[in-house]
């Protein structure tokens, strides 16, 4: 292989050179293009003049755009002598060609000793001839073991061996080898070569065209039993090339279809058990959640019924429950209130429509995958309004634990009047009961956790509900006049049962309340699901439950439900009860359904205030006293926007309440992002580690350079910050430390993107300091954004001399770097020119 690209062959031996008086300075040599100039041009003695001064003819190094590389390939006369297949030929073409970037890539470190390039040179010419040899033979299959399996390596251990800065520009190269063969799959498939070559990351690239049978020969007969044969062995043959992929994407769409083909018969005890216990906790749970919602008891069953049915054909969670949750069941309830319903009927008609309108949202998200978009929501701003909501449910309920008449209210002072106004009223008999019923879940939920010898928990709320009946049938409360829940239906529901006709005024004001439900909905869901799957190690698909509770809540406004989601104390149920699969689910789901047809008339005499207990204990795990504590410790900010959240909810009501949590998580992320952490860094004595100056007091920093450290993108947001703050260190304005900066070097370690905004800022940054004869150096920049700063012509403007892989390189040879203009480069001329830097190391300047 010829000499590296910044210098001449003929004029390699520098002690030649200089006896014909010929230019040694390496400092001047430039590459240019065959686009822009042709060989004969470059004879002539007439001279070039570029921006740096006049560069002779012997200074030029051409390059070969053909096969892309600055010198051409070291190896014998392959051609004489030998016949090839024209395949082969064309084969033998695409792998020089490739060879070619390969070698272009090897030429920008080949120049570091002169014995390095001579032992590559053999080690090439030996490779060629013995590849050479081979072919003449045609083993194909031993030219590509070699060629791909054996010379790959040794030429990436080579080239990785001395990578400096430049390890960016092999990396492009070996690339661009890779993508012309890929690219010459389509021409070379007669062949019947397969190539495959193997990276370092694990990509691989396999070039063998598919062996396509011959079709199916047409039946000549026009008898229909032939063609139906012949129509038979048609869709035989596509299943077998097709059906795979099919069956993948059942069974990624339709979770169900795997929990089927891949179930276990040690499991079923199990799933059965805990389905059992889990119907037993869900039936008086969505009971009393409908009861939040303001809606009968048997609407909180229906949504417990086909929804959650629904959620296992297509969730891809093993453990997720889905049904009726606290938060938003008021949040329903406070939204079809908003609307003013003139009846009962129409009540449960915007409810119901509600669960069509969160639906068709979950399902626009999944197709959207905009998933993500809850984690932009802040921990403490949803821990205020969790905290909040659930003061809220609790007040809810208070007029059921004092036995005293009311109704549902917005805001939580309204609650708050209404319970001082009907005290006098307060039935005795009711508040013994929620005692009772407290103690009894305390004790349950602290002593008696799960049944003995086994690990499936106590069905508390079943317990409560018994004796609550039991109690209430021979204590005869409904002579007492203490509120029960009375008749509910018996019987499955009927699709569309609970449809009316709805103006457009109130579906649109309803579609508003559409918007915020599924946000509470999806960050419970996602949690549950997301803590079952780590701790049983599995994966989810966030695509995959956006779709279930999109569909869930579909069928659920089918059947009469209301908006659901996953509820995160049965998946947790079930999870620490041992449950492996949906059947789980499947099996509460039949515990529901037969409650539905055969034991609804049993909870005629049940108490609300039994109910309401069950609510307000459920709820209560949500007043989040211990975020408070923490956030006082950690960060007061994020506390200060606890409390926002936290009374605005409980002034203003859930609606406002969800609306203002959202608006300051977003403000947050928008404030952090535009004000990034950024500091100086100086060396740890005795060492080459790079450190804030303001945590390691014995950090010294050297020659006046002060090196930067940004850890964020450089974006729109962010990057006149970073202006600013590097504005401050070399006018002084922040720190007389900084006085006389002789070079600035900005570490990139935790730059992973710029964007166009970033740029113009780099830009303007660079400009000032050349003004200021300030050399600005980039120093560990990742090769994503390399490209991105050759793109957008900053490495143009700074040179590559002022790249560096290692801070601690940057900052030993900034103050030495030479200032150059920025110059505008001319049309029509492309110029690849090569500097030497003050440490010896070639760098392509643009």
């Amino acid at each position: 292989m010829g000499g590296p690209p910044f210098q001449n062959n003929n004029n390699s031996n520098s002690d030649d050179n200089k006896g014909n008086g010929q230019s040694t300075d390496t400092n001047d040599s430039i590459l240019i293009s065959s686009d822009d100039f042709s060989r004969s041009n470059l004879e002539s003695n007439d001279l070039i003049s570029n921006k740096d001064g006049v560069i002779s003819p012997e200074t030029i190094v051409f390059e070969d755009r053909n096969y892309g590389m600055t010198s051409p390939l070291v190896s014998p006369n392959l051609n004489e002598g030998i016949s090839h297949t024209p395949q082969y030929t064309r084969y033998l073409e695409i792998v020089e060609k490739a060879t070619g970037y390969i070698s272009k890539a090897l030429d920008l470190v080949e120049h570091r000793t002169p014995e390095q390039r001579k032992e590559w040179e053999e080690h090439n010419t030996e490779f060629y001839t013995r590849l050479y040899e081979k072919s003449n033979g045609e083993d194909m299959e031993e030219i590509k073991s070699n060629l791909y399996q054996t010379w790959a390596h040794e030429i990436e251990e080579k080239f990785v061996k001395y990578a400096g800065f430049e390890g960016y520009e092999i990396f492009k190269y070996l690339r661009m080898s890779y993508q012309v063969l890929y690219d010459s799959d389509r021409k070379i498939k007669e062949t019947k070569i397969t190539p495959k070559v193997t990276i370092r990351h694990k990509e691989k690239y396999d070039f063998d065209a598919p062996s396509s049978s011959p079709d199916l020969p047409k039946p000549k007969s026009r008898n229909i039993s032939d063609r139906l044969k012949y129509a038979a062995q048609k869709m035989t043959k596509f299943l077998k090339t097709k059906g795979l992929i099919v069956k993948k994407f059942l069974r990624r769409k339709f979770t169900l279809i795997d929990l089927i083909t891949t179930y276990k018969k040690e499991y079923l005890q199990n799933d059965i058990s805990v389905g059992i216990s889990s119907g037993t906790m869900i039936i008086p749970q969505s009971m009393a959640y409908a009861f939040l919602a303001g809606l009968p008891p048997i609407q909180g069953l229906y949504t417990a019924f086909i929804p959650a049915a629904i959620y296992c054909l297509f969730g891809s969670s093993r453990h997720l429950a889905v049904g009726p949750l606290a938060l938003m069941s008021i949040m329903v309830g406070a939204a079809v209130q908003g609307q003013e319903p003139k009846d009962n009927d129409q009540y449960i008609s915007y409810a119901n429509l509600l669960a069509l309108m969160v639906g068709v949202n979950y399902l626009l998200m999944g197709f959207l995958q905009l998933g993500y978009l809850i984690n932009f929501l802040s921990r403490p701003v949803l821990s205020g309004f969790t905290s909040a909501a659930a003061i809220i449910i609790i007040l809810s309920q208070a007029n059921s634990l004092f036995g005293i008449k009311g109704d549902n209210q917005p805001y939580a002072w309204k609650y708050f009047y209404e319970i001082a106004k009907g005290l006098p009223e307060t039935q005795w008999i009711a508040v013994v009961m929620a005692i009772g019923c407290f103690t009894l879940l305390y004790v349950f939920k602290n002593y008696f956790k799960t049944i003995p010898k086994t690990t499936i928990p106590v069905p508390a709320p079943l317990i409560l509900v018994v004796l609550g009946l039991i109690i209430s049938f021979f204590a005869d409360f409904e002579g007492r006049g203490l509120a029960l829940v009375k008749e509910i239906p018996s019987s499955l529901p009927f699709p569309f049962g609970s449809w009316q006709s709805i103006s457009f005024d109130v579906a649109l004001s309803l579609y508003k309340e559409a918007l915020v439900i599924p946000v509470i909905g999806l960050i419970e869901t996602v949690s549950a699901a997301k803590a079952a799957a780590n701790k049983c190690k599995y994966d989810i698909s966030m695509g995959n439950e956006l779709t279930a509770l999109g569909m869930a809540n579909l069928f659920s406004w089918v059947f009469q439900g209301y908006p659901c989601a996953g509820a995160f104390g049965r998946t947790s149920l079930h999870m620490s009860s041992g449950a492996k699969t949906q059947l789980t689910t499947i099996v509460s789901v039949v515990v529901v359904g037969l409650t539905l047809l055969f034991l609804t008339p049993v909870f005629y005499y049940l108490p609300k205030v039994v109910l309401a207990a069950i609510v307000i204990f459920a709820v209560s795990q949500l007043i989040d006293l211990e975020e408070v504590q923490n956030l006082w410790r950690i960060n007061k900010i994020d506390m200060l926007l606890l409390l926002v959240a936290f009374w605005t909810t409980i002034v203003l009501g859930v609606q406002p309440g969800i609306a203002v949590s959202v608006i300051l998580s977003l403000v947050l992320v928008i404030y952090q992002s535009s004000r990034p952490n950024c500091y100086i860094v100086g060396r740890i004595p005795g060492t080459t580690t790079y450190n804030d100056i303001d945590l390691y007091p014995e950090a010294i920093t050297e020659n006046n350079v002060v090196v930067f450290r940004f850890d964020a993108p450089i974006i729109f947001c962010n990057s006149y910050y970073l202006r600013k703050q590097l504005k401050k260190i070399y006018k002084n304005e922040d720190d007389t430390k900084n006085a006389n900066v002789s070079a600035i070097v900005l570490d990139c370690s935790s730059v992973t993107n710029i964007d166009s905004t970033g740029v113009k800022y780099l830009k303007e940054l660079i400009r000032e300091l050349v003004d200021l004869k300030i050399p600005m150096c980039f120093a560990d920049v990742r090769p994503n954004v390399v490209e991105l700063l050759k793109l957008s012509g900053v490495y143009r403007d700074l040179g590559g001399d002022h790249f560096f892989v290692k801070v601690h390189e940057a900052v030993v040879i900034a103050p030495k770097l030479t200032i150059r203009p920025i110059v505008e480069p001319k049309a029509g001329l492309k110029l690849n020119c090569f500097k030497k830097r003050p440490d010896g190391v070639y760098t392509e300047l643009y």
